[in-house]
C-alpha cells in the first residue's frame, strides 16, 4: 500500500503521524527512541510514577523535542541526549527546568526555548 501511495505522489517528502499516549513505560521510550522515522517529538502530560529508564537507544531522526508538564529531571536528561541530532528543544511549559543537570546536557542545542 506505501509503494502504491509513493507511486501516486512521488514528491511525497515528509510523513506526520500524531499519537497521543496516555501512559509511558520504559518499552515505550525505548520504541520511541528506536524509530528512524520520527522527526519532531511532543511529551505532553506525563503522569506516570518515576521511571528508571537505563539503557535508552540513541536516536538521529528526531529534531525537534518538546517536553512539557512533570517529566522527572533525570528521564529528560536522558532523553535529550539519546537524540543526537536534536535542533530545537522546546521547554517552555516543562515544570522541572530548576531540577535539569544542564551540565550534563552532552551537545550542543540550535535552538533552546
Amino acid at each position: 500500500m506505501l509503494k502504491n501511495l509513493a507511486y501516486e505522489m512521488p514528491n511525497l517528502q515528509e510523513k506526520t503521524k500524531d499519537c497521543c499516549l496516555e501512559y509511558f513505560n520504559e518499552e515505550v521510550f525505548k520504541t520511541i527512541l528506536s524509530s528512524k522515522c520520527i522527526v519532531d517529538w511532543n511529551i505532553n502530560n506525563y503522569n506516570d510514577e518515576e521511571i528508571e529508564a537505563s539503557n535508552l537507544p540513541s536516536n538521529y531522526s528526531i529534531k525537534y523535542l518538546e517536553i512539557n508538564y512533570g517529566l522527572p529531571a533525570p528521564l529528560a536528561l536522558k532523553i535529550i541526549n539519546s537524540c543526537k541530532n536534536l535542533k530545537n528543544l522546546n521547554l517552555k511549559k516543562y515544570m522541572n527546568k530548576e531540577h535539569l543537570d544542564w551540565s550534563k546536557i552532552e551537545r550542543r542545542v540550535n535552538i533552546l526555548k
